[in-house]
């Protein structure tokens, strides 16, 4: 089934406006959204540890 169908226009078009501005935003700045990641896990792994 393809998504892209007219039918199945109505069903995939929430979910691609949600999926859409997340994904122009990684692709503008991934290097912004891994260090973030980064700083995730070492945050998590400091409170783990004190």
């Amino acid at each position: 089934m393809d998504p892209r169908a007219p039918g199945h226009d109505r069903v995939w078009e929430p979910g691609a406006r949600l999926r859409h501005p997340a994904a122009n935003l990684a692709d503008a700045v991934p290097v912004s959204q891994v260090t973030w990641t980064s700083a995730q896990q070492i945050t998590a792994d400091v409170l783990e540890r004190h």
